[in-house]
């Protein structure tokens, strides 16, 4: 068996090289997208979990709220009585 490297043997190896790269790459993309949706979905689910600083019971109840929303030109008018 030859020991010296050919040019045909060099261009091969690179070619298959380049096939076992591109397929960890793929890889380990996913495997990074995979993480990062993992801490989102950490993030959303602790926001989900967390408890209002506002006391549902505190507060002064109102009876009756009458208001007229008007929409003129592109703008937006509130008017509470």
């Amino acid at each position: 068996m030859d020991n010296r490297l050919s040019v045909g043997r060099l261009i091969t190896f690179q070619l298959y090289w380049n096939q076992i790269q591109g397929a960890y790459k793929g890889i380990m993309s996913v495997l990074m997208s995979l993480t990062r949706a993992a801490g989102a979905a950490q993030r959303v689910l602790s926001l989900v979990d967390a408890l209002p600083d506002i006391d549902p019971n505190a507060g002064t109840m109102v009876c009756s709220l009458s208001y007229l929303l008007s929409l003129q030109g592109g703008a937006c008018n509130i008017f509470l009585w």
